[in-house]
């Protein structure tokens, strides 16, 4: 297992796990970030994973729900947008949503109309 480095035009990095097809389910999440940040990526970088215990990485899931959220944030929370973004169904998007309890921003001084 390593770890997948991708450095933004913003100076800030995005370290995801990559287990180089050994775990497909752990690899979907390096294509999603690769998939999202595509326009915003200046180097990719595969390093090996650090021996220390204090290296704090993030689980599998908590790396997907955030690619996710990226995503849903980067299309206005369109979820057909940010399906195709991240190359999944509908129906996969929706199912992630549910699973992670992702909701919209709820905006201040909207009313729902009667």
């Amino acid at each position: 297992m390593a770890i997948l480095v991708l450095g933004m035009e913003d100076g800030q990095e995005i370290s995801v796990p990559y287990t180089f097809e050994e775990d497909p389910e752990a690899d979907l999440a390096a294509q999603m970030a690769l998939k999202l940040f595509k326009q915003d990526i200046v180097y990719a970088a595969i390093e090996p994973m650090p021996l220390c215990k204090d290296f704090d990485l993030l689980t599998l899931k908590e790396v997907e729900r955030q690619m996710v959220k990226a995503a849903l944030e980067r299309c206005s929370w369109c979820q057909k947008d940010a399906a195709a973004l991240l190359g999944l169904s509908a129906r996969q998007i929706h199912s992630k949503i549910d699973k992670y309890k992702l909701n919209p921003p709820v905006k201040v001084g909207w009313r729902k109309v009667r």
